[in-house]
């Protein structure tokens, strides 16, 4: 009887240890080479959830790779997410812009009500509404409300400013 609890014990072990060791199959796709790339859904949620970016105390309800942004040379990640608090009743929570480096690390998070990231030129985002940074986001002496966020400093710096998108979306032309 020992030996059995034994045997059951090492094969819950073995399976535990097994299935900590790796990151998500569409995790390792995207960390070689599609960083240049739109990304799935699936490939999203796995990214977001392995990288710990999603609360866990959050239900994660939308999630997209907007677009890519070109700081210092470099490709950065631009992740829209949206997350809602398990079981209100009225839909509560929490919207942000996740940037992240080429080696898929955190880079910058920035919440928002209205402004919903469009699309990427460059080192600028380009948002749906006006959008008011706070002070530890901001680059000093810059403007910290507008519809477009420029990013410097390897997507650590980033700043607002205002300008007409009627000429720059593409639905548009």
């Amino acid at each position: 009887m020992n030996h059995l609890k034994l045997l059951v014990g090492l094969l819950f072990l073995s399976v535990l240890y097994s299935c900590q060791s790796s990151a998500p199959s569409s995790y390792k796709v995207f960390s070689e080479n599609k960083i240049d790339e739109y990304l799935d859904q699936s490939e999203l949620l796995g990214l977001v959830v392995w990288t710990e970016i999603a609360e866990a105390n959050l239900s994660l309800v939308h999630v997209s790779h907007v677009c890519n942004l070109t700081i210092d040379q470099a490709k950065y990640l631009v992740v829209d997410m949206r997350e809602l608090t398990k079981g209100a009743v009225v839909p509560r929570g929490l919207n942000q812009i996740v940037v992240l480096n080429r080696a898929l690390q955190l880079v910058n998070q920035i919440e928002y009500g209205a402004a919903r990231p469009l699309f990427c030129e460059g080192n600028k985002l380009y948002l749906h509404d006006s959008l008011y940074l706070h002070d530890k986001m901001m680059v000093e002496g810059r403007s910290r409300e507008g519809n477009v966020l420029m990013f410097d400093d390897f997507g650590f710096g980033v700043f607002a400013l205002e300008e007409d998108l009627n000429d720059k979306l593409p639905l548009s032309k």
